[in-house]
């Protein structure tokens, strides 16, 4: 928990938004995921279109199917590639998603956290929850 709480003063200042990261962002009453380095790599993995500005990023619905990015926009069905089952980690974050937007959506993976942006955009981006990586 301190370690949680160490990180959010130097992620965000007084108004909730980032200093010197991507974009403002929002930081909800987050869980913290504890997983290995390895489990980390795994989830990269599964990308199929890789972006240099995050290191994954994936997609769920309302039915709790996860598929990584492959194009802006909405994603029609035929391109979309199931992943559940194939890393617990990423079905954790799916799942905590789902919480906080029922609908599901878009979501981006970074070393230390999960987040989605709004529908506004350029908006800020909300972290939902962080990550603590363990040997």
């Amino acid at each position: 928990m301190v370690i949680e709480r160490l990180y959010l003063k130097r992620l965000s200042n007084d108004n909730d938004q980032t200093v010197g990261y991507h974009s403002p962002m929002g930081v909800l009453d987050s869980p913290t995921l504890t997983f290995t380095r390895k489990e980390y790599d795994w989830l990269r993995s599964l990308q199929r279109k890789k972006r240099w500005d995050w290191p994954a990023i994936f997609s769920t619905n309302a039915r709790g199917d996860i598929w990584p990015y492959v194009r802006h926009g909405w994603t029609p069905e035929h391109e979309r590639e199931e992943v559940r089952g194939l890393s617990t980690v990423i079905d954790q974050v799916a799942d905590i998603y789902l919480t906080v937007r029922s609908d599901g959506g878009r979501f981006f993976i970074d070393d230390n956290w999960a987040c989605y942006k709004g529908e506004d955009v350029g908006g800020p981006l909300t972290v939902f929850v962080f990550f603590k990586m363990v040997e």
